[in-house]
């Protein structure tokens, strides 16, 4: 580190060189030096080289410029360090998208709206079959419009009753995500993701399938029975889809009741099934025991 002495010989040597400089058309070298003799001591005087501490300040304010600069590089540092942070958050960001938009994409795929898997159906009096409904939903209430000809459970299962038609009626409860997904393209703050979540209602869809019933053909189980003196005997009429009624023509020989038929003693009998309109005989002989 250079010290006041040299600093200050540095500035008269300097000044001195100026002034040599500008003389160089004069005719004697030697008056320009006594001018920098003279130079000199008016510097002297005046205090040109009094405020020598400015220059341990100057030295100061380099070495200070020096950590400056560190400062700076740390800043820059720390800068490039803060970037990769920013980057690593929006890489996240983009992540968290990406996400977002699978979990649309697979609510969009996996939801399927409610539909009846069939439109019509025939079926035999007294014969059933479920009725699926496919898809999402909640809830199903089952109707028929004529009940009288085809029954429905809360299942969905119908029953042929007679022959005729009805229309079965599912009343369909669901989430109809596709309106949501609508609202969440639109929604851009978190609090409107919120309110579409809170105002998801049940919304209902009416399917309807229609039912023909045809008539099985009615038929006894025997059309003759041989039957000994306390011995009995159960007959059934298949196609039916009322009531039966049952008689015997001989209350003393054999006797029935809702189809069956019990031997009293030794004789004939004609017992006969009506349904509707229809009427089925069976001939029964009853023999000694």
């Amino acid at each position: 580190m250079m010290n006041k002495k040299w600093k200050r010989k540095v500035l008269i040597a300097m000044v001195a060189m100026a002034l040599i400089m500008q003389q160089v058309g004069a005719s004697n070298v030697a008056s320009a030096k006594e001018n920098v003799g003279y130079i000199e001591q008016e510097m002297e005087v005046k205090g040109a080289f009094h405020d020598n501490d400015d220059l341990d300040e100057w030295e100061d304010a380099d070495e200070e410029d020096g950590w400056e600069d560190v400062d700076e590089e740390d800043e820059w540092e720390d800068a490039d360090e803060e970037d990769e942070w920013e980057d690593a958050d929006e890489e996240d960001e983009w992540e968290d998208v990406d996400e977002e938009d699978e979990w649309e994409d697979t609510d969009e795929e996996d939801w399927v709206e409610p539909s009846m898997a069939v439109s019509s159906l025939t079926l035999k009096a007294g014969k059933s079959s479920k009725i699926a409904i496919d898809g999402d939903w909640e809830e199903v209430v089952w109707k028929s419009s004529k009940n009288s000809v085809v029954k429905v459970d809360k299942n969905g299962k119908v029953t042929g009753v007679k022959a005729g038609k009805a229309t079965i009626t599912a009343i369909v409860y669901y989430y109809d995500y596709t309106e949501d997904l609508n609202e969440w393209e639109d929604a851009d703050e978190e609090d409107e993701w919120e309110d579409v979540d809170e105002e998801d209602e049940l919304v209902t869809k009416i399917l309807k399938c229609t039912v023909k019933v045809t008539a099985t053909p009615l038929k006894i189980s025997a059309k003759k029975v041989n039957l000994k003196v306390g011995k009995s005997k159960v007959l059934k009429v298949t196609g039916a889809t009322g009531k039966v009624s049952w008689k015997t023509n001989n209350k003393r020989v054999a006797k029935v009741v809702k189809g069956k038929v019990t031997a009293l003693k030794p004789g004939k009998a004609k017992i006969t099934a009506k349904v509707g309109k229809k009427t089925l005989t069976c001939k029964v002989v009853v023999k000694k025991k």
